[in-house]
């Protein structure tokens, strides 16, 4: 069946409203032309409330997973501030300023990296070896001059250092380390 009005098909289960214009197909039935517009009215109404309705649940839906995403993302930023917090001060992942007196010793801990920076060092051997001076590509000898700005590495906390030559000696390091 076919609406008088537009045309358009008419589904079975739609026996009094044309759903393409909304013309209510019951006039035979003796309804005036205002009762119809209200029907129609109605019917659209009702038709944009199921609509809003059923965006509302979906979007509800979406709601309740960005909430869920973003309880894990809470939680992962917690861990993130405990693990921080847990993180050794004092060098471990900052290089830090030493001043050092003539004849004062710094020994460095295992994977401790040193910058001389102002002074005069010389190297300190460990039990299974010297300090790794990366920039030169060697190991220092023990009581070898270190060179100003070279990057020192301790391979191992095994009593690899440096030892002050000068008034006063200014390093920088990352890393665990002791003085003498």
């Amino acid at each position: 069946m076919d609406c008088p009005r537009c045309g358009g098909p008419i589904p079975e289960d739609e026996k009094n409203l044309c759903p393409y214009c909304f013309f209510l197909l019951s006039e035979a039935n003796g309804s005036t032309e205002e009762e119809q517009k209200a029907e129609q009215i109605k019917y659209y109404i009702d038709s944009l409330i199921a609509k809003v309705n059923g965006d509302i649940a979906v979007q509800n839906q979406e709601i309740a997973k960005l909430k869920t995403e973003l309880e894990l993302k809470s939680q992962e930023i917690s861990k993130l501030r405990e693990d921080m917090q847990k993180a050794p001060a004092g060098g471990a992942t900052r290089f830090e300023v030493v001043e050092l007196q003539k004849n004062q010793i710094l020994i460095a801990g295992e994977g401790a990296e040193i910058i001389p920076r102002s002074g005069k060092f010389s190297a300190i051997y460990g039990a299974n070896g010297g300090l790794s001076d990366i920039t030169s590509a060697k190991d220092l000898k023990n009581a070898e001059a270190v060179i100003m700005n070279h990057m020192l590495i301790a391979s191992r906390g095994d009593g690899r250092g440096v030892k002050s030559m000068a008034d006063k000696s200014f390093l920088i390091i990352k890393g665990t380390y002791t003085i003498k």
